[in-house]
């Protein structure tokens, strides 16, 4: 009897420790899941941003450009450039006859004199840097990228939120047609065109499904999100506001754009070229240590201790051809970064002018359109449905409410596309140099929750 009770309190510890380690087992992938696997629901531009930042395949491709400036480091470590030389010789010596033995070792090293070592370590980190600063440029056209994607998925939102709500409203309105037919107060012409508007709604909603579709695939290509399961993005818009003084863009783009950063590093990096060829052209003299041992037949042997040195005399062969080809790349690397640098202010200042523009027109919709669309959606079923308005006069306003609303969401993706422009010819976040108020969005829309730039 106690030989099964002990059996059985062995199975229920056996059984309680199997529980808690299967619990930690599992807690465990769940925490790496939760780290490594994007998350459910509604995403903001901020994590679309942070993620895109490990997974997007344009960075993936650049991020192992670093292992070459790892390999020039670590082909720049040695101090000495060269190995050395280790030559052996023996062999008889015939001499009256007689044969004796004759050993000759000598040890030869070449020296840099000029400082080499030293300058080509200096060029691995300026290609480290030229690398990063790349790395840097790739990271703000995936956000340039990013941000276009998101929202252009933004606006499809919006536009099927506008197409459901035609949706509805056709419905109500056949509905409504059908009972005034009925009654005697339509005709069966009515009674086809109305249904024939929801037809047609319907079409436009599946057209800004797969609209939507679309973006969200778009969207998880530039951001290396899951095929299988698109991000979702907020509904709404953020709200618009004025840029900054042009003036100020173009500091703020001197100092912090990726790709000037990037033509600065490669000519620091050609201008450390040129001095390594400089250098390396001097002449390399090779040290030597000479050992011999000559045997002799009538007598001992004699041991021939030597130190040499080689120095090549530079008459014909100066390097001229590579210290050329340096000097002509670092001068092609300062004309690029010249040419970038004006080019890069003529495009910030066409991006600003363009986003000042769809700013302008925002504002003209914002104080221009007092009724939404919903709001003039309802009173025209009121009205439909008391009868104090007909099915063509419903759809003429209807027709007029919506190419408003249309042209609202166009000057939303106009503003929103010339914004990013802006921000990726900047290089920087125009939060940074914009120290204006928010400006309210239009009646049409209403600010996203969670869109956090």
């Amino acid at each position: 009897m106690m030989f099964v009770n002990c059996r059985a309190r062995c199975v229920r510890i056996f059984a309680l420790c199997y529980v808690a380690f299967a619990g930690l087992g599992l807690c465990a992938p769940r925490s790496v899941r939760a780290e490594s696997e994007p998350a459910e629901g509604e995403v903001s531009l901020a994590r679309l941003l942070a993620f895109a930042e490990r997974r997007a395949p344009a960075l993936e491709l650049a991020r192992p450009r670093r292992a070459y400036a790892d390999a020039a480091r670590r082909g720049a470590e040695p101090w000495l450039r060269h190995n050395p030389n280790l030559e052996v010789a023996l062999g008889p010596r015939f001499a009256a006859g007689e044969t004796a033995l004759d050993l000759q070792v000598s040890l030869r090293q070449s020296v840099e004199i000029a400082g080499e070592p030293a300058l080509r370590r200096r060029v691995a980190a300026r290609l480290g840097e030229r690398i990063e600063a790349e790395l840097s440029a790739a990271r703000a056209a995936v956000r340039r990228e990013v941000g276009l994607a998101f929202y252009a998925a933004v606006l499809a939102r919006e536009h099927l939120a506008l197409a459901q709500r035609l949706v509805r409203f056709a419905d109500e309105t056949q509905a409504t047609t059908r009972r005034r037919l009925d009654a005697g107060d339509a005709t069966a012409i009515d009674a086809l065109i109305a249904q024939t508007d929801a037809a047609q709604a319907r079409q436009a909603e599946l057209a800004a499904e797969q609209e939507l579709r679309a973006a969200r695939i778009t969207l998880a290509d530039v951001t290396g999100w899951p095929m299988d399961a698109p991000p979702q993005v907020p509904a709404g818009q953020e709200a618009a506001r004025p840029p900054a003084p042009l003036d100020r863009l173009l500091r703020l783009s001197r100092q912090r754009h990726p790709e000037l950063r990037a033509r600065r590093a490669a000519s620091a990096e050609a201008h450390a070229r040129v001095e390594l060829a400089d250098r390396e052209a001097w002449p390399a003299p090779t040290l030597g240590a000479h050992f011999a041992r000559e045997g002799s037949a009538s007598g001992p042997s004699s041991e021939i201790v030597l130190g040499s040195l080689e120095l090549p005399l530079p008459l014909w062969d100066r390097a001229q051809g590579e210290r050329a080809q340096r000097r002509a790349d670092e001068a092609v690397t300062r004309a690029e970064e010249s040419v970038a640098s004006r080019a890069l202010g003529a495009r910030i200042a066409r991006a600003h002018s363009e986003l000042t523009m769809a700013f302008g027109q925002l504002e003209l919709f914002r104080t221009g359109v007092s009724t939404s669309l919903g709001d003039g959606l309802a009173l025209l079923e009121r009205g439909f449905d008391a009868g104090e308005l007909s099915l063509s006069s419903v759809v003429a306003a209807r027709e007029r409410l919506l190419q408003a609303e249309q042209g609202a969401l166009r000057a939303y993706a106009d503003y929103f596309g010339a914004l990013i422009e802006l921000e990726s010819a900047v290089g920087a976040d125009l939060s940074e140099a914009s120290q204006v108020s928010t400006a309210a969005s239009p009646s049409t829309s209403t600010p996203v929750k969670g869109a956090g730039r």
